[in-house]
């Protein structure tokens, strides 16, 4: 190897050691939104040891179960939010918690009930999510995604969705 080249190999090592690496977010909240814009809560993912902690707040939505999942896509244009695309799914498996064969990434393990009040709550910890951007499994893969609130409740087997209906809400995934 000639001077030149060493040289070039030397500079490329230093500026590889000094690229600051992407930080990965300890949390990140989410707006959601009803096709008219207006508020329909949030849903907060925060790091925690076994994996992320996820914290569902529906609000101004319409009384009964709902289901909630992570979409591939981070846009979430009204009136039906087509444009967030399908589930988080970067395994490839199958809808729902009661499958054989696994469940997608972008699937919640229940439903969020509204109340009369136009409220419901839900918390629980995905194992099989990350807020790390270099992980398959983050949120922020791919540029983004959202989290879509449906008008029924999930089913937890049936492909795509868990026959959840029509998206009535939708936010997307800040980036990382």
């Amino acid at each position: 190897m000639n001077f030149g080249m060493r040289l070039a190999a030397v500079a490329t090592a230093v500026t590889l050691a000094a690229a600051p690496a992407v930080a990965q977010k300890k949390s990140v909240k989410v707006i959601l939104k009803d096709p008219q814009g207006k508020d329909a809560g949030t849903v907060t993912f925060k790091q925690v040891k076994k994996g992320v902690k996820v914290d569902v707040k529906l609000e101004n939505l319409p009384i009964g179960d709902h289901a909630v999942h992570v979409h591939a896509v981070g846009k979430c244009e009204a009136p039906d939010f087509k444009t967030a695309g399908g589930h988080f799914n970067p395994t490839m498996k199958h809808h729902g918690f009661t499958s054989t064969e696994g469940h997608h990434d972008g699937d919640f393990p229940e439903s969020v009930t509204v109340g009369e009040n136009h409220r419901g709550e839900k918390t629980f910890v995905a194992d099989y999510l990350s807020l790390d951007p270099a992980a398959p499994n983050s949120i922020f893969a791919n540029g983004g995604t959202s989290v879509v609130v449906h008008e029924k409740k999930d089913d937890q087997m049936t492909d795509p969705a868990g026959a959840s209906g029509n998206r009535i809400a939708c936010g997307v995934v800040p980036a990382a």
